[in-house]
């Protein structure tokens, strides 16, 4: 699909990607944009024809005055069509511009209103648990494997799953999901209307039959053998009920909490294995050495950190019980002071790297374009004094007498993308931008006077320290993140890859071979990897500590592909 008269890919529109962003999806960006574009006037195009009619007009009214000659009727003659080609221009200007804030608008309408999801359900399959929609939960009939909650407000209903009613209680979540699945729910008018408070009780599987008899209706028991029932099914099954069962009380009987783990050397980590009796040749060996090794020396002899808590060891009570050593966050471990500067930290760099990746979105498809444009350039001279210089003057001409140009069209572009790149190169925060500044801004990145390879160079620059910067954010969070020293992450961060431009490094001379051998063997590496970069990747021909460039008789820029 094309946007207007252009023929502008829909895709390549930055308009396009924004209205896709508040519309939240394709179809509706594209309703927004065609009707902007049905709202908005078409613009109109002065033919060549047009302007030189006009302008031979002019100058026919101009020889016609007293003391005028030819030379003096031309030169008269040219301001006036000027300025009509020059409003017509400005005019069709401000419609195209009117086009993106009405689409917009339109964009705000078209979005549908917000649905929040249900979150998935842990549920019993085959005996194993697994997460799913608790839509899909209740339409396949499966029982809910999660720890249900002591209390809760319910209500008695009928649920019919097209093989008859049958009693159930339900909150009103569990009601609108039975509905979405397509099942019945009514009142149970059997029961009381009043709703019901649920409490949970550890029930026997093997009465798990007469306890449905009993209160008549079906119930899920959960994975640690739990039950929700109102007061008065407590009351009527109570010879089948015992205490709620939680996980801490099912785990403490059989296992003995130990130490808090550290982290340890890797001698000392073996040593300890040893100790609780976990060889090398055994199934838990590498989760437990790894769990308590690091390759930052700053954290030996601090403790171990997993999903923002303490971890301990816990060791079988009964030796004999076939039970295996343990490593789990104890009940109720409280959250170490680390953590939260780790939260702290996180989110600073988040919102840096949200910025980043807004600034990138923004940028990296201006400067592919122009890089593009100039790369294909069949003799490169788009950009440089002459043509800056002329612009104005050849698109005149070539305007008014209808004389196609590539080159003026390719520099109009040039100049348009310049327009859009100035604004990204404000500094954050840094205020209103001045006009000069802007010219300058501008000059810094893209600039009609600088020669095509100057204006080239300078966007691949930016291009690679954006790519850079946003590399490092990214390393320095994951590295928080795992908990890591301020010296270990620096580190890190010094051994990236900060470099802007291709280097030919890998050659390696053979002592074995003569000098003409590894001249070859050298020259036939550095082609090798000079053909296998990317068309438009920029090389550094720098002098290596012999003082001889890999590519001797190139420049010390070199760009594939110019």
């Amino acid at each position: 699909m094309h946007l207007g008269v252009s023929h502008t890919n829909l895709e390549d529109d930055p308009l396009y990607g924004t209205l896709k962003g508040i519309a939240g999806s394709d179809a509706l960006a594209r309703q927004a944009i065609e009707g902007a574009q049905a709202l908005t006037p078409q613009p109109r195009e002065i033919s060549g024809a047009e302007l030189a009619l006009q302008f031979f007009s002019n100058m026919a009214a101009n020889a016609s005055q007293p003391g005028s000659t030819v030379l003096s009727s031309a030169a008269s003659a040219v301001k006036p069509t000027a300025d009509e080609y020059i409003r017509q221009v400005e005019a069709n200007r401000k419609a195209k511009e009117a086009t993106g804030p009405l689409a917009i608008s339109l964009a705000k309408a078209l979005k549908p209103d917000k649905v929040t999801a249900r979150a998935p359900v842990k549920v019993m399959v085959d005996g194993k648990a697994v997460y799913m929609s608790a839509d899909e939960a209740i339409k396949k009939g499966y029982e809910v494997a999660t720890t249900p909650s002591s209390t809760g407000t319910y209500k008695a209903v009928l649920v019919d799953k097209g093989q008859g009613p049958e009693k159930d209680f339900m909150n009103s979540d569990e009601i609108k999901a039975a509905k979405a699945a397509g099942f019945k729910v009514t009142d149970d008018k059997t029961v009381s209307t009043t709703k019901q408070i649920l409490k949970s009780f550890f029930i026997n599987p093997d009465n798990k039959e007469e306890v449905e008899k009993i209160i008549g209706r079906p119930i899920s028991i959960d994975s640690l053998g739990n039950a929700l029932l109102t007061d008065s099914e407590s009351v009527d099954a109570s010879r089948y009920l015992e205490t709620e069962v939680t996980a801490e009380k099912k785990y403490a009987p059989k296992y003995e909490q130990g130490d808090r783990i550290i982290y340890k050397t890797d001698e000392d980590a073996k040593k300890l294995l040893s100790q609780y009796g976990v060889e090398e040749n055994d199934d838990d060996y590498n989760k437990f050495f790894n769990l308590i090794t690091t390759d930052d020396p700053d954290q030996v002899g601090k403790p171990v950190i997993q999903a923002e808590s303490y971890v301990s060891w816990f060791f079988p009570r009964d030796p004999d019980s076939g039970l295996r050593l343990v490593a789990r966050t104890p009940s109720g471990s409280e959250t170490p002071s680390v953590v939260s500067f780790r939260r702290k930290e996180i989110d600073k760099l988040v919102k840096i790297e949200l910025d980043q990746a807004t600034v990138a979105n923004e940028l990296f498809p201006v400067l592919d374009s122009a890089m593009q444009l100039l790369l294909n350039d069949e003799d490169h001279s788009i950009t440089g004094g002459f043509q800056s210089a002329t612009l104005r003057m050849r698109n005149f001409l070539t305007s008014a007498f209808a004389i196609p140009s590539s080159e003026v069209e390719g520099q109009k572009y040039l100049e348009a993308l310049s327009n859009q790149l100035g604004p990204k190169m404000r500094p954050v925060g840094s205020g209103s931008t001045s006009d000069m500044e802007f010219r300058a801004y501008k000059q810094a990145i893209l600039s009609l006077d600088q020669p095509a390879k100057t204006n080239y160079l300078t966007m691949y620059s930016l291009f690679q320290r954006t790519k850079n910067a946003q590399e490092e954010i990214r390393l320095r969070k994951r590295l928080i993140y795992d908990g890591k020293s301020e010296k270990y992450i620096q580190g890190k961060l010094d051994e990236l890859d900060k470099g802007i431009y291709e280097k030919f490094t890998s050659f390696a001379v053979d002592p074995d071979s003569d000098k003409a051998t590894n001249t070859a063997r050298f020259a036939e590496e550095r082609n090798n990897w000079f053909n296998s970069l990317p068309n438009g990747a920029v090389v550094l021909n720098a002098k290596d500590s012999t003082g001889v460039k890999p590519f001797p008789n190139q420049d010390t820029f070199i760009i594939k592909g110019w």
